[in-house]
């Protein structure tokens, strides 16, 4: 029971921030903007997790997202989990898989405001009992909006219903997810990103906050590395991150 509620929570931490983007924010569907039209985007990004000081797990994720039309992108990460308690045997494989649709209605790029929705949905490919995934379907809508005050600054927020499903023996309710971000571009292509991020699970209520650098390397290709530390005893204690992504345009 103990792996199982352990796992869920890495699950949660990363199916809801999975990584992506060098010029804006650390995360995967923080910000309102999309590949072009059928323009592919892909990264692989991993993170060092350490929990309650006795447990550690690292995540090897990879995503990919496709813009259907300039604002409509479809997309999907996979991750792979090793969680190692300090007693008992380590478990590694496939976790539960992402997939998610979002529309743009807005783009700040002219108005200097941007909002976004869209629906993101977790399947339960991860095994069960290896203790790799939750065995349920999770469905989240979701909306985020950004704000750009300046050619150097970049607002956001993000705000989704985590509608779980429950395995069994385990009672699990739905929750609220939020996240607030900030960007400072010190140059074209090299930024300084902030995110405090939460949720609503009873009992829990996890607080936590990540900070690191993007780089873009070429116009097409970039990295992100940083690091992030729980602000209440719900949340992971700390982890550290790395992340590469690039663009290509797919049936042009």
């Amino acid at each position: 029971m103990k792996r199982l509620l352990v796992t869920l929570a890495i699950l949660l931490f990363v199916s809801s921030f999975a990584f992506a983007g060098f010029e804006r924010s650390l995360h995967n569907q923080l910000d309102v903007n999309s590949p072009a039209a059928m323009n592919l985007e892909g990264g692989l990004a991993f993170d060092y997790i350490n929990i309650d000081s006795d447990i550690n797990a690292w995540v090897l994720d990879a995503y990919l997202k496709y813009g259907i039309i300039d604002n409509w992108e479809v997309g999907a990460d996979i991750p792979y989990l090793n969680i190692s308690p300090d007693e008992g045997d380590s478990q590694s494989g496939i976790g539960d898989m992402n997939i998610w649709t979002k529309y743009r209605f807005i783009s700040e790029d002219k108005d200097n405001f941007g909002l976004a929705a869209g629906l993101n949905v977790k399947l339960a490919t991860g095994d069960e009992d290896e203790g790799l995934g939750s065995g349920e379907t999770d469905f989240m809508p979701f909306i985020m909006g950004t704000i750009k005050p300046s050619d150097q600054i970049v607002l956001g927020a993000k705000v989704g219903y985590d509608i779980i499903g429950e395995p069994d023996g385990v009672d699990v309710d739905n929750e609220w997810l939020g996240t607030i971000w900030g960007g400072y571009m010190l140059k074209p292509n090299v930024g300084l990103v902030a995110e405090l991020y939460g949720n609503t699970q009873k009992g829990k209520d996890p607080l936590a906050i990540d900070a690191g650098v993007t780089y873009g390397i070429t116009e097409n290709a970039g990295f992100v590395f940083g690091a992030g530390a729980g602000l209440n005893d719900a949340a992971p204690d700390w982890h550290v991150f790395a992340a590469i992504k690039g663009f290509m345009p797919i049936g042009k």
